[in-house]
């Protein structure tokens, strides 16, 4: 299966976006309740 660069990239950037808005969620809530 051939995955081309642009699709390759575009689901890094997801993946990228997924994983910050998780680490923004986990600091907010050791914020808020520790």
């Amino acid at each position: 299966m051939h995955i081309s660069a642009l699709t390759y990239c575009f689901l890094l950037m997801q993946a990228l976006e997924i994983l910050t808005g998780c680490y923004i969620l986990v600091q907010v809530c050791i914020r808020n309740f520790c």
